[in-house]
């Protein structure tokens, strides 16, 4: 009667087995057929992610403690048993611990492909893969001790050798370490962004990327320069970028003393409304500004300012005004000197 009884057991082991197997799939096929039909939401698209994610190991776990149980009943390994609990507990471990860490990932992604590109700043952008680095690490490495743990491994000495080793690495790595938390002090101060328009040291050119050890910074001559972290935080930075894009526009510029300085400014200040509204590069919300700057060698020298709407088109506007003060100058006969020297010399005796 007994063995009719553990045949029976066995047999429903089996077939609760088989069942828990069949009803995970048909969730993961149901909930793949969900995500089709809403994968426009993406709250319902990360649920239906973690549990695809997790329901083959929480199915294998169930497995692995219903087979231990089957096994357990048997007197075939009542010598063994002690064993067995440990590799089944050291089973669940490692199923979980792999759960954890996807699902982790999982999460982490999401947030990254779906919440953080929507926030304004770029901080989370740069710190979610970091995060689902270092989460993953922890994981495992937290699953690896409770693992040893289970298995009657002492840890301890494992800690502080991984302790002395750790410190020796440090010392090792100071200069990347010194440019990694340099890296953070910049994505957390914000000085910088991808895309700003960047002047240090002699160097200019645009922000492709920042990482965690070097910021990237592209020429105007296209070519590209890794800059260190620990080089960027000690640097003195001039953004143009920030704190708004709109930069100024100054002409420097003179006649000469015979022309008629009401002519000049009214003939400057149309030019000027003129280039506004020919370039897409000259702020058009904003009035020119003109005067008259200083009594010269040669000339009466003058300015003429505006914005223009980024570094780039400072540089555009520039020429183009150059041009255009130029080509109204000679039209309309207004002179501007070449630089002229008086030699004043004693007579021959």
């Amino acid at each position: 009667m007994f063995e009719t009884l553990q045949s029976f057991n066995l047999t429903s082991i089996n077939l609760t087995l088989f069942l828990i197997a069949i009803f995970a799939w048909g969730i993961k096929y149901l909930l793949k057929w969900l995500a089709r039909r809403w994968g426009k939401n993406p709250y319902t698209l990360l649920v239906v992610r973690i549990l695809d994610a997790a329901v083959i190991p929480l199915t294998l776990i169930s497995a692995v403690v219903i087979i231990f149980q089957s096994v357990d009943i048997t007197d075939s390994f009542t010598d063994r048993e002690e064993q067995l609990r440990k590799i089944t507990f050291s089973a669940v471990i490692v199923l979980a611990t792999f759960t954890l860490a996807r699902t982790g990932s999982i999460i982490l992604k999401w947030y990254s492909d779906t919440v953080a590109k929507r926030t304004k700043t770029t901080l989370d952008d740069t710190f979610a893969p970091l995060i689902n680095r270092v989460l993953t690490i922890g994981i495992y490495i937290g699953g690896l001790l409770v693992l040893l743990e289970s298995l009657d491994i002492p840890i301890s000495p494992m800690l502080t050798s991984l302790g002395l080793s750790g410190l020796a690495v440090a010392l090792a790595l100071q200069p990347t370490l010194e440019s990694f938390f340099a890296g953070l002090q910049v994505l957390t101060d914000q000085v910088v962004s991808v895309g700003d328009y960047v002047e240090l040291e002699g160097l200019e050119g645009y922000v492709i990327e920042i990482g965690w050890r070097s910021t990237r910074i592209q020429t105007t001559q296209r070519n590209l320069v890794i800059v260190p972290n620990s080089t960027l935080v000690s640097a003195i930075i001039t953004n143009y970028d920030a704190p708004v894009r709109e930069i100024s526009v100054i002409i420097h510029a003179g006649v000469s003393y015979e022309s008629d300085l009401e002519q000049v400014e009214r003939v400057s200040l149309e030019v000027m409304n003129a280039v506004i509204e020919e370039s897409s590069d000259a702020v058009d919300n904003r009035l020119p500004h003109f005067g008259f700057e200083s009594f010269g060698d040669s000339n009466i020298n003058f300015w003429v300012w505006h914005y223009a709407k980024s570094k780039a088109a400072q540089k555009r506007l520039t020429s183009l005004i150059i041009k255009r003060l130029h080509q109204r100058f000679v039209e309309e006969g207004i002179e501007m000197n070449y630089p002229v020297r008086k030699v004043v010399y004693d007579p021959p005796a």
